[in-house]
């Protein structure tokens, strides 16, 4: 996405991880990793993309971390604006715990002040083209669901890019 948009992007992502599961690597979860991520040059954006590796947990507990990483990235990055990335459906019809994390996001966004970018609410995948994005990884996309996952991405983070710059 930051490549379409033609942004300086640095990803720091980890398989498995979410703002509770730390990985079966033990990665560390979206905040223990947040505070080695270098602080110059200065982000515009921070956007957390996930959810859909935290729906093993409660969602009180999934409300707390999100809202501790979010007071986290503050307190690391100063003045930014985070975004969060909602899950994004490996299969549909959407489970009830994927969909419990989509509104605990959707509710923390707006308790935080945070953006929040919904493919579920949006229905970036659909009945015709969920198949033809699915990866050889179980419940993973495949490189055409990844590009497709990025120009979506890309046009939502270009709304929120022109918002700020109003």
């Amino acid at each position: 996405a930051g490549k379409q948009l033609g942004w300086l992007t640095q990803v720091y992502g980890a398989s498995g991880t979410g703002y509770l599961n730390p990985g079966r690597h033990h990665q560390g979860t979206f905040a223990a990793r947040l505070v080695h991520i270098p602080t110059s040059p200065h982000p515009d954006f921070l956007v957390f993309q996930g959810g859909r590796n935290d729906t093993g947990y409660a969602q009180d507990k999934l409300r707390t971390a999100m809202i501790n990483t979010v007071d986290l990235a503050r307190k690391h990055f100063g003045k930014v604006q985070i975004v969060f990335l909602g899950p994004i459906p490996a299969a549909l019809p959407v489970s009830g715990a994927v969909l419990a994390v989509e509104s605990t996001m959707a509710d923390v966004s707006k308790t935080c002040d945070v953006s929040f970018i919904d493919p579920i609410a949006q229905h970036w995948m659909t009945p015709n083209n969920v198949t033809g994005f699915a990866g050889h990884v179980a419940a993973h996309p495949n490189d055409a669901g990844y590009a497709y996952i990025a120009q979506r991405t890309a046009e939502d983070l270009r709304e929120l890019a022109t918002a700020k710059a109003k």
